[in-house]
């Protein structure tokens, strides 16, 4: 049962971190949060965040879906834009916030990372969401298309998506420890995604942004990547 203070920390959890929601999502664009108080006929909006994406060709992302359908090696990025709106209970006073973000994701299907995929139902696919804004510059997280619980921070300057091979508690990834054997296949595969696909990944949302101007990348924001 839900009390009234976990609602609470619900809700400021929300607040804080509910637009990361949004970054690796393939269809949700629109979180809202409503209260309904107790005497009250319709409930209140008390937060909400979209997401719109810019992309220089339309058919970008698509393009992009339709090749992981049919198994394809493929690269994409684009620029996320994020409008939050939070509203006092009290003082119904609205503060808005946007966050801005350089997408990349990468699939690869060719060699043993494709067939050990198939092997535990993982999809050879890793994502990355550079923050350009302060707004936007919460500490990095690891996502399995959501955050992980516990807030498992990436280690990088930006946040890193994947279809990781996680524990039973879905709370973290798997990973190397003294009781593990060498032929464990879930941690090669998540070696493998963040060791070499997750690099290269990097390597060519940098070599990009670079060339598109509006992404607006300085310098410090490339070497947040690295």
């Amino acid at each position: 049962m839900y009390t009234e203070e976990t609602l609470k920390d619900l809700r400021n959890a929300i607040e804080q971190e509910g637009s990361l929601y949004l970054l690796f999502l393939k269809h949700v664009q629109n979180i809202e949060f409503y209260v309904k108080r107790r005497g009250s006929v319709d409930p209140v909006r008390i937060w909400r965040a979209r997401g719109t994406r810019s992309l220089e060709r339309p058919q970008t992302l698509p393009n992009f879906f339709t090749a992981l359908q049919e198994r394809e090696d493929s690269f994409v990025r684009y620029l996320l834009e994020i409008d939050s709106e939070s509203t006092s209970e009290r003082t119904m006073k609205k503060d808005r916030r946007r966050q801005s973000f350089l997408i990349g994701q990468h699939a690869k299907f060719e060699g043993r990372l494709g067939n050990v995929g198939d092997a535990i139902k993982c999809f050879p696919l890793v994502g990355a969401a550079l923050p350009l804004t302060e707004e936007g510059s919460h500490d990095p997280l690891v996502f399995c298309s959501l955050p992980l619980p516990n807030n498992v921070r990436s280690g990088l300057g930006v946040h890193v998506n994947g279809c990781f091979a996680i524990n039973d508690e879905r709370s973290s990834l798997r990973t190397r420890t003294r009781d593990s054997t060498s032929n464990d296949t879930n941690i090669w595969w998540n070696e493998e995604l963040i060791g070499g696909l997750l690099p290269s990944l990097l390597i060519r949302m940098i070599r990009h942004a670079r060339k598109v101007e509006c992404f607006h990348m300085s310098f410090n924001n490339v070497y947040l990547c690295v």
